[in-house]
């Protein structure tokens, strides 16, 4: 491998050289990630963003309305994430894979390759070693934390984000060491942090880097780094972010809009939870043990004593051990600098949804990257040889590898994926909602019960889980349980008719036909324009034989609602029991001049006019409707 470089500008121009470097990163990355091709999807956002949302993928003109719209526009609902290049790579895949998970795991596999190659080349161009610039590419493409990211689909924005970072700071060290081409590698850079910006919000902190580099190579001191003269320098970048916050103000009616959904914690309780959420954010980047989906933070020790005390002083630690390096190691302080910038979105100071997820660590890595690499080529300088670098390398290498390769299997699929949070938090109700859910999805309702009756028993109130709950229950041929959950539907959302519609229909499960109508007619006073409800009362009262009633809400059905299916089959079959076949015919040309008649209706009125003799009429309807 080639040691040193005398312009690191050439480096990012010269990538053939360092191929085998390259294809040590590819060819490690498909080792490790290459099983999570044989993963499905995951009922942790990629069924809103993908395998629910394919009326919204399977169209190229929604590219335009990714621009405008936020993250979940195809699954309707209120969310305040703007990331278009997210959802517009989803409906390249969908264009291309369909809804196969294999295509989309693959593209988070070329993601990840391509930024981990993209690391290795950020820290060539900074340290102008390859081995150390290879150890940390390889440090960052193997961690462990990054398993969350890559393996899961919905995870893709941070590896987008990641890229983009990456690629903004390539370039921008390109710019520094190659003055004849500066404004073309700062055009690169801006338009680096503009994709990356559209792709996930968080990128407005990592703008950061860009003075912090100067910092590091002496480009601008810590006093003049905010005056006027400098920050001309970044007006591309200023102008983004204004942009950028126009466009939210636009869509979203607000610039920022997570504190109302998430601000429900005061500005000091956001400052103290800031040493415990750092504490486990660095614990994840030096020690990835116990992952997990679910971190919640009630659950973390960093808040109980003496363990909130150690935070406090990993934190000052930390931000002392900066100031050092800063006069000791410009190169170990860019690393640590980086890390922090990749800390700043999740400390809580603007809400957010989850305070802990390993996700998004993705670009923070980077930080950690560059650390790890510079401290090998120390090591390298001081024992003149690479043996034990290249040794310790090694080592680490395939323990990271070992550790991703032994993690990745639980983002299999939801069943996995939940029932390894569970065990890892068992005090973390969301993670029993998905769980039953996964199982749901799986067809496999008697083993979705368990979970779905531990989250309700801890959250009683949740419509949304009652409601799966008794589908659960219906699914699994459970109808009495069914039926009681539909009850306590009804208590909770009396004004819900739907809720009565369902608990007739198990009651009817049952055979409980007095106890479904007594339903039907209670929803009825709360919604009389429900002709579903009609329907199934009419029902009732056919099956009982108390015709006169079952007419009255047939008819009522189709007067609330003329395109209605079922009621003039029913209807005209009480009119042809009775000998009324006039009636019958009657009630069947209406729901045909209605419109959109199915083939039952126009099959049976083609037959009762070929029973009253009338073939010109059944010739005529036969033709009309291709019979």
């Amino acid at each position: 491998m080639h040691s040193r470089t005398e312009n690191s500008s050439s480096l990012f121009e010269s990538i053939l050289p360092r191929w085998k470097s390259l294809a040590i990163i590819a060819v490690a990355v498909f080792c490790v990630y290459g099983q999570t091709l044989r993963f499905g999807f995951i009922n942790y956002d990629d069924d809103e963003l993908v395998y629910h949302n394919t009326s919204f993928l399977s169209h190229w003109e929604n590219i335009g309305t990714a621009f405008s719209s936020h993250a979940f526009i195809g699954a309707g609902g209120e969310s305040i994430y703007y990331r278009p290049l997210l959802t517009v790579s989803y409906i390249i895949d969908f264009q291309i894979w369909g809804l196969h998970p294999l295509g989309y795991h693959l593209t988070n596999i070329l993601l990840h390759i391509l930024t981990s190659i993209g690391v290795f080349f950020l820290i060539l161009m900074i340290l102008r070693d390859e081995f150390p610039a290879l150890a940390g590419a390889l440090l960052f493409a193997l961690h462990p934390i990054q398993t969350e990211s890559v393996a899961w689909i919905a995870g893709r924005n941070d590896l987008l984000l990641g890229l983009f970072v990456v690629a903004m700071m390539v370039f921008y060290v390109a710019s520094r060491n190659n003055p004849a081409k500066e404004r073309f590698f700062c055009f690169l850079s801006a338009l680096s942090f503009l994709m990356a910006i559209f792709t996930k919000e968080s990128a407005a902190f990592y703008a950061l880097l860009l003075p912090l580099y100067d910092l590091y190579i002496g480009n601008c001191t810590p006093q003049n780094v905010v005056s006027i003269e400098y920050l001309k320098k970044f007006r591309m970048i200023i102008t983004i972010v204004i942009v950028y916050c126009g466009i939210r103000l636009i869509i979203f009616g607000t610039v920022i809009g997570a504190e109302r959904l998430y601000g429900h914690r005061t500005i000091v309780e956001r400052i103290v939870n800031i040493p415990p959420i750092v504490a486990e954010n660095l614990k994840f980047i030096v020690l990835p043990a116990n992952l997990s989906v679910a971190h919640p933070l009630n659950d973390l020790p960093w808040f109980l004593f003496p363990w909130n005390i150690v935070a406090l002083m990993i934190l000052v630690i930390l931000i002392a051990g900066i100031v050092k390096l800063w006069r000791k190691d410009r190169l170990l302080w860019l690393g640590m600098a980086w890390i922090v910038v990749g800390f700043l979105p999740l400390i809580g100071i603007i809400p957010v949804a989850i305070p802990i997820l390993e996700h998004r660590l993705y670009a923070s890595i980077v930080g950690f990257a560059i650390v790890v690499a510079r401290i090998v080529q120390l090591l390298s300088e001081k024992f003149n040889h690479r043996t034990i670098a290249y040794s310790l390398v090694v080592v680490l290498g395939i323990i990271l590898a070992v550790g991703s390769y032994r993690r990745l299997p639980v983002w299999s699929n939801g069943i996995t994926l939940f029932t390894d949070a569970v065990q890892k938090a068992p005090s973390y109700t969301p993670s029993y909602f998905s769980l039953a859910g996964a199982y749901y999805e799986a067809q496999r309702y008697a083993e979705a019960i368990q979970p779905m009756n531990e989250y309700v028993s801890q959250v009683p109130n949740d419509p949304r889980a009652l409601t799966l709950l008794r589908e659960i229950y219906y699914n699994a041929q459970r109808y009495d349980d069914g039926a009681n959950i539909s009850r306590r539907l009804i208590l909770l959302e009396p004004r819900n008719s739907q809720h009565f519609l369902e608990a007739g229909m198990l009651y009817e499960a049952i055979h409980k036909y007095d106890s479904a109508a007594v339903l039907y007619r209670e929803g009825l006073d709360v919604d009389t324009t429900s002709d579903e409800l009609c329907v199934r009362l009419a029902g009732i009262y056919q099956r009982q034989q108390r015709l006169e009633n079952a007419e009255t809400y047939y008819r009522r059905a189709l007067q609330v609602n003329p395109l209605n299916t079922v009621a003039p089959v029913a209807l005209a079959n009480i009119f042809i029991t009775q000998g009324k076949n006039v009636e019958a015919i009657n009630i069947l040309e209406q729901r045909i001049t209605a419109g959109k008649p199915t083939h039952e209706i126009v099959s049976l009125l083609q037959s009762l006019y070929t029973q009253a003799g009338d073939l010109l009429k059944a010739d005529q309807l036969s033709k009309r409707f291709h019979l």
